[in-house]
């Protein structure tokens, strides 16, 4: 599976020593707490600012400093009816425990540490739609960045596309579930292995198990139309052209040029009654887009642009 190469496990609660923080559930008058709680107006020029604190004791802070930095902590908390604040930090830049004075007023919070105090307010965890095309660029270790790409399907599929070791593109694509209260997403794969890892939705921002940042670069495809899934010919003398539209809403566009040249195009569709629209990506990035009407009857397939022409596709898978 492609993700296991970009993605690794976060050991929260079932690791680290015998601290009583390690494994500790929140006392059970600091119920409050649970949930996600955002800073309106975050410091030295960030992004955004937040906590997540879990029911089961296990917290996440993030920053995001750009669309391309940010930092995660992760870790066990405890709050205490005194309004003692401890949080220990297993996974970040400052592994430990430390202590703050929390205090909370309905959806405000107030949190009062050494460098004195930070108000945050109660959000709703991973609110928005994830449907859409996110990328990233990551910085590698020789300087230079390599580019990964998500597309979410509001009709529960997605794609996943990485440059391969050896040249061109990996792709990956199957269906995908959201578990917004405890920021999981679980993706079942084409070849039937299933992953399950966090994801933290922020607006624009995508954070993929804490270790990668995605920027949402267009919305989310619609549903496609079942009856256009498939393999479809276009032939003509001298001339032969293949469709291959997915039911995750990406597509292949095959063909011969006029010396016998194979090419292949990819890219995303969607539908919207009988109208197609196109969308070839390289790179992750859409560098054209067609939109055409479509009709299915039986085994054949008509499709015609803007200018009324049209052409005759027999289905072939």
């Amino acid at each position: 599976m492609l993700l296991a190469v970009a993605i690794s496990s976060i050991c929260l609660t079932s690791c680290g020593d015998d601290d009583d923080v390690n494994n500790a559930p929140t006392e059970p008058s600091a119920n409050g707490i649970v949930g996600t709680w955002r800073n309106p107006s975050p410091a030295n020029g960030n992004l955004h600012e937040q906590y997540l604190f879990q029911e089961n004791g296990d917290y996440t802070y993030v920053v995001i400093e750009s669309a391309t930095s940010f930092v995660l902590e992760a870790g066990t908390y405890r709050l205490e009816s005194s309004g003692v604040l401890s949080l220990n930090c297993i996974r970040g830049d400052n592994p430990g425990r430390v202590e703050y004075s929390c205090s909370i007023d309905g959806n405000e919070m107030e949190i009062t540490g050494q460098n004195g105090h930070t108000s945050y307010s109660r959000v709703e965890n991973n609110a928005g739609n994830i449907t859409g095309t996110w990328e990233c660029e990551q910085l590698n270790y020789d300087g230079t960045y390599t580019h990964y790409t998500y597309v979410f399907n509001t009709n529960g599929t997605y794609s996943y596309e990485v440059p391969s070791a050896f040249g061109g593109l990996n792709h990956e694509s199957g269906r995908y579930s959201l578990d917004p209260g405890n920021g999981l997403i679980t993706f079942n794969d084409e070849n039937g292995e299933q992953t399950t890892t966090t994801y933290m939705l922020i607006d624009d921002f995508l954070i993929i198990n804490g270790l990668q940042i995605f920027t949402r670069t267009s919305g989310g495809i619609v549903d496609v139309d079942d009856s256009i899934v498939g393999s479809w010919l276009y032939e003509e003398p001298g001339y032969r052209e293949i469709y291959t539209f997915n039911a995750n809403g990406t597509f292949t566009d095959t063909y011969n040029d006029e010396f016998d040249t194979p090419h292949e195009l990819t890219g995303n569709y969607e539908t919207s009654g009988n109208t197609l629209t196109l969308h070839y990506m390289s790179n992750g990035t859409v560098i054209e887009s067609e939109t055409v009407t479509f009709s299915v009857s039986g085994n054949v397939l008509t499709l015609t642009d803007s200018d009324g022409d049209s052409i005759t596709l027999s289905r072939i898978g």
